[in-house]
């Protein structure tokens, strides 16, 4: 859970600091910070800790187990109800759904997705191939 989050977090404030990749200071950086990290006790030193270097306003965090919220926690200028973009977050969500149906034999990911879809959905350029789950999952 905690290198999921350290993961995400890292993203976050990477994709914010685009000039700090490019320069030799960058790996010094991620050294300092996971040395620094691990000095940390608790999960929640270690958010606050990635919040307060990454520059973030705030973060809201949860933890899911068995289909149960089991903690949560607000950072910086969040509440435990702030709503966020989460932009391309649910890209990894949506396929890992649909691999699971597909682990249950609910889905082929070579079927026509029209078999799934109560509407007809076709490129306009290439009217008789068939769009398959597969090729948008890889889109």
């Amino acid at each position: 859970g905690t290198i999921a989050l350290v993961t995400a977090v890292i993203a976050i404030v990477l994709s914010s600091n685009q000039d700090l990749i490019r320069s030799s200071m960058f790996q010094l950086m991620l050294n300092r910070i996971d040395n620094r990290l691990e000095r940390l006790d608790s999960l929640e030193e270690r958010i606050q800790f990635l919040v307060d270097e990454g520059g973030l306003e705030s973060m809201a965090v949860g933890i899911v187990v068995n289909d149960s919220l089991v903690w949560t926690r607000a950072y910086g200028q969040a509440d435990i109800d702030s709503v966020y973009d989460i932009g391309s977050v649910t890209k990894p969500f949506v396929a890992t759904a649909v691999l699971q149906l597909h682990e249950q034999g609910m889905i082929d990911l070579d079927e026509d997705v029209n078999e799934y879809l109560p509407f007809s959905l076709r490129h306009p350029e290439y009217p008789d191939t068939p769009i398959t789950v597969r090729m948008l999952l890889t889109h």
